[in-house]
């Protein structure tokens, strides 16, 4: 595939993997796009359950179809060759991940609420179209075995991270979110949530703050975007 990622297209896909006549439009017809929505569930719940140990992770970014290859060594290697990235060049040249938050009370319901934000945050990220996300259970695999969250955004190519920590105090809980640079580790963005914290209102209250982060992230993606794509024009200029 290398060198020849570029053929990956809708259009491509739709005449010789699904069988589609020569005139499809894929304008008019998202029968590609809802088999890749398909593939990327089916590849969540596979790396999730069964294929937690797998040494190779195959994922496919949001709104692209050229895969991304991880490769796993064995645990009892040297930290120098238990992972490398082998990814694939994708056509969005902004990727971005989110690793797991830092908590400051480590209770069975904090890491619940703690690891079901990092999830759902993913999620949601996938529903804008100038990035490509990496799977949320990917990073939270990487980040077992790097200290340095620039090495997780190294071994996924990722340019910048959504990092942060989760803080409560009686009945108050506090969600601070970073955008970090995934080369430099230098801050991007910052802001934070505080309010009335529920142990029966978990998925309520991870829904509520997560669009209030999209809404105040969405104009700093589209800034990071623009640069980004800046950047992929000069250098092919």
């Amino acid at each position: 595939m290398i060198g020849r990622s570029n053929r990956l297209k809708e259009y491509t896909i739709g005449v010789h993997v699904l069988g589609k006549p020569s005139d499809f439009n894929p304008q008019s017809s998202s029968i590609v796009r809802i088999h890749a929505v398909r593939l990327r569930k089916l590849l969540q719940e596979y790396y999730s359950g069964s294929g937690l140990d797998d040494k190779i992770i195959v994922t496919l970014p949001q709104g692209h179809y050229i895969p991304v290859f991880l490769q796993y060594g064995s645990s009892t290697t040297n930290d120098s060759h238990q992972k490398k990235s082998i990814s694939i060049p994708q056509h969005s040249p902004l990727v971005m991940a989110v690793v797991p938050f830092y908590i400051s009370h480590e209770s069975e319901i904090m890491k619940r609420f703690t690891d079901g934000f990092g999830s759902s945050l993913t999620d949601a990220l996938l529903e804008n179209v100038c990035i490509s996300v990496v799977p949320y259970f990917t990073t939270r695999r990487l980040t077992l075995k790097y200290a340095d969250i620039r090495e997780v955004a190294k071994q996924v190519s990722a340019k910048y991270l959504f990092t942060g920590d989760v803080q409560v105090l009686e009945n108050r809980i506090r969600i601070s979110v970073q955008v970090v640079n995934g080369r430099s580790g230098l801050q991007e963005w910052s802001h934070f949530w505080e309010s009335k914290f529920s142990a029966h209102k978990l998925f309520e209250q991870q829904d509520q703050i997560i669009r209030k982060l999209l809404v105040a992230i969405s104009e700093k993606i589209q800034q990071l975007s623009e640069t980004e794509k800046q950047k992929a024009m000069m250098a092919v200029a």
